[in-house]
């Protein structure tokens, strides 16, 4: 067994970008499969009951109104979060080891365990530790990274479950 201070420990400082963090919550939040089967519901009623027509015709304009604004609804209430919560967008210097990850901005510091994340997944720019259930995820660019930094955070965060 290895003492906490033989293990392996990447460092790397980055800063996400507001607009960044808010693009890629918004796509994660509103693709997400109960999301999409939600609002395709409330779009099929409000185009059905526009056809029905009559007494219905006002509901189902409300409905149509409502998925078409959602991206515009989504995007505000995100923006309001990055907003109040500066770690997002703070630059930031990040430790991981085979134990878990060290977060330090400017006036805050976040320690958590790899088991704190629900999923890890990565596409070609950003590497995601979700940490909730509604898309809300660390946002890790691969640019702050070497590809043999890139190598070896994945074996660490091998101990999260795989998102498809």
């Amino acid at each position: 067994m290895e003492s906490p201070g033989d293990q392996q420990t990447l460092t790397i400082t980055y800063q996400n970008q507001r607009d960044v963090v808010i693009r890629v919550w918004r796509r994660r939040v509103l693709l997400r499969p109960r999301m999409v089967i939600a609002w395709s519901a409330v779009l099929s009623c409000g185009v059905a009951l526009i056809v029905i027509g009559k007494g219905f015709l006002i509901g189902g304009i409300i409905g149509v109104c409502l998925v078409a604004l959602m991206p515009f609804i989504m995007h505000r209430a995100l923006a309001r979060a990055v907003d109040s919560d500066p770690s997002w967008t703070d630059l930031k210097t990040v430790e991981f080891s085979e134990t878990g990850i060290i977060s330090n901005g400017p006036n805050w510091k976040s320690e958590l365990p790899w088991a704190r994340f629900l999923s890890f997944s990565e596409d070609n720019q950003f590497f995601y530790l979700d940490v909730d259930k509604n898309g809300i995820a660390a946002i890790i660019p691969k640019a702050a990274m070497t590809a043999e930094q890139q190598n070896q955070f994945r074996e660490f965060a091998k101990q999260i479950p795989q998102k498809n």
